[in-house]
């Protein structure tokens, strides 16, 4: 399959967007476009988003790959009036799809703390969805897992212990370290023989003094497995938590650089609010296919 694996520069939602829709404009016919976590946040913000994305992706004649803050029926298994954060998926006919959505937003998307803090207000999801992409003469099942949901991969339940697919997607928003964490649990799962083929991107942060500590570091990584697969042990599992997590109290941590400034802690940790500690979703596989041809 035709992947392109891309990073955006933090900043307003009108900036982010623009600098897709650019990175859009260079890519090529068929091309499958892979970027971080949240084009956009808010809810106004995703609708002007959504709607650039859907003519970009028709115009140019390629997939975009992201998530926005929606409320939509194409979620399978979304509550009315419930918003989350989707993974938006646009083919080049600019039909869109709706396969996935993040089953452990932090504390901050699900509350709005302060009226000085974007007001997101998403739904943790309650599915891990395994579904079926086609190119070509490629069928592949794929697992969209939004940032932080690299969690409930290890800990979701004994569903999860058989779950398999051909390709892991991850779309980030890791805080500065945390990519690390995402790296580590995201080969162990490849060299596990749960994914063949990983993709994670994460955005990045440029700074404007040489000494400033950027809050996000980026990401574009795309790897295949190449040796036969080693299981995962459950004492593994407790491993990579123990070296990869931080859960805190949800009302701690009340906006993005918040978060930020627990994730470089011990050598990386990705975060979890204690409210999702035992988030189980349901496991689900979906084997009608999503055309990505051009």
């Amino acid at each position: 399959m035709n992947w392109r694996i891309n990073t955006y520069q933090i900043g307003s939602e009108a900036a982010i967007r623009e600098e897709i829709l650019h990175t859009c404009d260079r890519a090529q016919i068929g091309e499958i476009l892979i970027f971080p976590e949240y084009a956009a946040y808010t809810a106004e913000e995703s609708e002007r988003t959504l709607d650039a994305l859907i003519k970009k992706a028709r115009e140019k004649r390629v997939t975009i790959v992201t998530t926005l803050n929606l409320a939509t029926s194409l979620l399978p298994h979304s509550k009315p009036n419930h918003r989350y954060n989707a993974l938006t998926l646009i083919t080049p006919q600019g039909e869109l799809h709706v396969p996935a959505a993040k089953t452990t937003p932090q504390s901050f998307e699900m509350v709005q703390y302060s009226a000085r803090f974007p007001k997101i207000n998403v739904t943790p999801y309650d599915f891990i969805r395994r579904v079926t992409l086609m190119q070509g003469d490629e069928t592949k099942t794929c697992v969209f897992s939004v940032c932080s949901d690299l969690y409930v991969l290890l800990f979701g339940g004994t569903d999860f212990n058989d779950l398999q697919a051909d390709i892991g997607i991850f779309p980030g928003n890791f805080g500065r370290g945390a990519e690390r964490a995402a790296r580590r649990v995201i080969e162990r799962l490849r060299t596990a023989g749960v994914f063949t083929e990983t993709i994670f991107c994460n955005p990045v942060q440029l700074t404007k003094k040489p000494d400033q500590l950027p809050i996000v570091l980026p990401a574009t990584d795309h790897d295949l497995r190449t040796a036969p697969a080693v299981p995962l042990t459950d004492a593994e599992r407790i491993k990579l938590f123990r070296e990869n997590v931080l859960l805190y109290v949800d009302e701690t941590v009340e906006h993005f650089v918040s978060m930020a400034e627990l994730t470089p802690m011990h050598n990386g940790r990705l975060t979890i609010p204690m409210s999702l500690i035992d988030a189980s979703p349901t496991l689900e596989y979906d084997d009608t296919p999503i055309n990505l041809n051009p």
